[in-house]
């Protein structure tokens, strides 16, 4: 069996933050955490552990909890990120189509461009 790896404090910030913004979006849908642990299919344990930010939600889950509770996972996502992503941060957006019609939105770190070297010459 694998060994599991210890997830760093930013990830375990990350993850407590996405935990949160799901029991938030739940309050204020007024689905009850085993209302929704039915429609992402976990039990109700697992549902707990990822709103406490002690378990990571997968894709699944965020696809199925963002429709029952009226939001998009960009919506459930954006709980959990400044309102000024990191300059190295690439944000693509996939609208139409695809999770019947809703946008998603992918962040994936990206290394920024090297600046331009001038070719001009400084004034003495």
């Amino acid at each position: 069996m694998p060994k599991k790896t210890e997830l760093s404090d930013a990830d375990k910030s990350l993850r407590e933050r996405l935990g949160t913004s799901i029991r938030a979006a739940s309050v204020k849908a007024g689905i009850k955490p085993a209302e929704l642990a039915a429609t992402a299919g976990v039990s109700l344990a697992h549902q707990y552990r990822i709103e406490a930010g002690e378990q990571t939600a997968d894709f699944l889950y965020l696809m199925k909890a963002a429709a029952r509770l009226g939001t998009t996972v960009d919506g459930l996502l954006a709980g959990c990120t400044s309102a000024h992503p990191p300059k190295n941060m690439l944000v693509v957006s996939a609208p139409g189509g695809y999770a019947a019609g809703r946008d998603i939105t992918v962040n994936h770190a990206v290394q920024p461009p090297a600046p331009a070297k001038s070719n001009k010459k400084r004034a003495a």
